[in-house]
């Protein structure tokens, strides 16, 4: 890359969300990274982010080095969705209702600890999953933690409503996840993977509530959740499939779920949930559906859906960057 700009990572980007759970936050937060010496240089909120042309080759021409997410894991997935294949390394200020990307990572839900990982930490290239997309469309979108179709995505198509969060504000995860289960509807879906182990099934047919391909370990907020055996190291996507089950399996269900967060019970196996590793996969739904990356609403089926072929460096801590990267 000789006579491009050196990369200095005191002068940044924010981009920001303006319906982030924390987003108040914000001005205290950029007076914190002034103090730790990072100069914002842009602030953009994210839904203004254009959809055709990736902004981390024009920011990195202009002496950008960090771009910084300062909202939930949507905001570091349209993030990394412009950084791909930039060199620019992703900061992260974890600011959103969830943040599992940031609790997957090691990044401290603490602002000021999060600015001085900003500062002190080590870029860390992890893994990135990827909506392949047609030449000539839209940028092909990126998540960090996670893809789904089937019932969490009518989830946040209610729990995203401005309609929503207007009237019901830290209500509306509840009120929404209520609401989904009264009005999804079984989704009829194949999968086609490659690049999975021999012993697996490489095509599926299954009505299914939910499908979610991972590539970071925790879920549930503060429940803090983890998959286990989940790595953003090693190019692979988990793919959990929860087909429709009888009403007489709830109850196993809700046991089996209930250990699992009580921590009694290492690997989470329910009725009629599948679990498998691919390189890519094809996914198509009869109806098309919508899919979700990272929790926004973001693709839509068929889509191909592959591991990045180049990954995301992210500033980590030091202490967490080979220990807090695995499910493990």
């Amino acid at each position: 890359m000789s006579g491009e700009r050196p990369i200095a990572r005191d002068r940044a980007v924010l981009i920001y969300s303006e319906h982030a759970g924390h987003s108040a936050a914000l001005t205290h937060a950029e007076s914190q990274l002034a103090a730790a010496g990072i100069s914002v240089a842009e602030r953009i909120e994210v839904g203004a982010l254009p959809a055709t042309t990736a902004q981390g080759p024009i920011w990195r021409d202009a002496g950008i080095g960090l771009a910084i997410g300062a909202g939930g894991d949507g905001t570091l997935g349209t993030v990394a969705t412009h950084l791909l294949g930039s060199d620019l390394a992703l900061g992260i200020l974890p600011m959103g209702t969830s943040n599992d990307v940031a609790r997957s990572l090691g990044i401290p839900l603490d602002i000021a600890a999060a600015v001085r990982v900003l500062r002190e930490g080590e870029p860390t290239v992890v893994d990135a999953g990827q909506v392949v997309s047609e030449a000539g469309a839209s940028l092909s979108p990126v998540f960090l933690h996670v893809l789904a179709l089937g019932l969490n995505v009518e989830f946040a198509r209610l729990a995203t409503s401005v309609v929503t969060r207007r009237e019901f504000g830290r209500l509306s995860y509840a009120v929404s996840s209520v609401e989904a289960l009264g009005t999804f509807e079984p989704v009829e879906t194949r999968l086609h993977l490659s690049g999975c182990p021999e012993d697996q099934a490489s095509d599926l047919t299954l009505t299914v509530m939910q499908v979610a391909v991972v590539n970071t370990p925790v879920f549930g907020g503060s429940l803090e959740l983890r998959v286990p055996g989940i790595s953003v190291r090693d190019q692979t996507l988990d793919v959990l499939v929860f087909e429709v089950i009888e009403p007489a399996d709830l109850r196993q269900m809700v046991e089996t779920l209930m250990e699992f967060i009580r921590g009694g019970n290492h690997e989470l196996r329910i009725p009629g949930m599948h679990r498998l590793r691919c390189k890519e996969l094809l996914i198509e739904t009869t109806p098309s559906v919508e899919l979700t990356l990272d929790g926004e609403l973001r693709s839509r089926t068929p889509a191909t859906v592959r591991v990045a072929p180049q990954g995301v460096p992210i500033m980590l801590p030091r202490s967490a960057h080979t220990a807090k990267t695995t499910g493990e």
